[in-house]
C-alpha cells in the first residue's frame, strides 16, 4: 500500500449525517412488539458486523417519534455505558439512546472500513468518554477523532482481508462449540447405563482425603445411610475408586 494514498481527517469532515437514538414511552405497549415491525437497537443488540434483528421491535406508531429511520449501511456505536461496540445497520431501523447512527460519506470512507476501525479504536473510545458513573461518549467529542483512511480500491482492499481474518475466526469459534456439542454426546453415551439413582455418595466424600483414607469403608454403604440432601451421582462398582 502506498502511503501516499493515506489521508487523516476528523469524523465531522467525513460523516455525511449523524442520527441519535431514543426510546418510546414504556407506558405506551402499542409502541413495541417483540415480534416483527421495525428493530430498535440497543446495546445489547450489537453483537456481530451486521444487524438486522433486535429484541424488541417498535410499531408504526412507535417508530413515530423519530424524524427520521436510520437507513440500511450506517455504522452503529454505542456511547453510553458500554462504550464502542459497533456493527453495521443491515436494514432500516431506530435505536435508542445508548448508540449513534452515523453515515460516512462513502466517496471517503466505506461503512465495512469505519467498522473495522472502530473495533480497533474502542479502547481509546472509552479513555475519551466522560469520567461518570455511567461513562458517556457525546457527539461532539466524537466529531474530533481523527479516522486514517486510504483511497476507496485500498479500504476495499482492507475489508476483504479484514473479512477473512474475522470469518476464520468465526468458524473456529464454531468448530470448537461443535467438538464441546459432541464430547458432551459422547459421554453421555458410553456413561448413562452408570447413571443410577442408587450410585450417590454424600458431597463431603468428593474431598481428597476421605477418599484416600476410607474409600472402601463408604463403598459398603446402602443408600439408606446417606444423609439426605447431600447427594451427587457417583459410580461405586469401580475397584480402588
Amino acid at each position: 500500500m502506498n502511503k501516499n494514498n493515506w489521508n487523516s481527517l476528523p469524523l465531522a469532515d467525513v460523516v455525511h449525517k449523524w442520527y441519535g437514538g431514543s426510546t418510546p414511552s414504556r407506558l405506551k405497549r402499542e409502541y413495541y412488539s417483540n415480534k416483527k415491525g421495525i428493530p430498535w437497537v440497543r446495546v445489547g443488540d450489537i453483537k456481530g458486523k451486521e444487524i438486522f434483528e433486535t429484541e424488541e421491535y417498535l410499531t408504526e406508531d412507535g417508530a413515530a417519534i423519530f424524524r427520521n429511520l436510520i437507513p440500511e449501511g450506517a455504522v452503529l456505536l454505542s456511547t453510553s455505558g458500554t462504550i464502542g461496540k459497533v456493527a453495521i445497520a443491515g436494514t432500516s431501523m431506530a435505536m435508542n439512546q445508548a448508540v449513534q447512527a452515523i453515515v460516512f460519506d462513502e466517496a471517503l470512507v466505506l461503512p465495512e472500513y469505519a467498522y473495522f476501525y472502530f473495533r480497533f479504536f474502542a479502547p481509546w473510545l472509552l479513555e475519551m468518554s466522560n469520567a461518570v458513573t455511567i461513562p458517556n461518549l457525546t457527539r461532539s467529542r466524537l466529531k474530533d477523532v481523527y479516522i486514517p483512511f486510504p483511497i476507496i480500491d485500498e479500504q476495499r482492499y482492507i475489508v476483504k482481508q479484514l473479512n477473512i481474518a474475522e470469518n476464520i475466526i468465526i468458524k473456529q469459534h464454531e468448530i470448537s462449540e461443535g467438538f464441546k456439542s459432541y464430547l458432551t454426546n459422547v459421554f453421555v453415551h458410553m456413561f448413562q447405563q452408570y447413571m443410577n439413582p442408587h450410585y450417590y455418595r454424600p458431597l463431603e466424600e468428593l474431598t481428597v482425603e476421605p477418599i484416600l483414607s476410607g474409600l472402601r469403608e463408604r463403598q459398603a454403604q446402602t443408600p439408606a445411610e446417606i444423609p439426605p440432601n447431600k447427594f451427587v451421582r457417583r459410580r461405586t462398582g469401580f475397584e480402588g475408586y
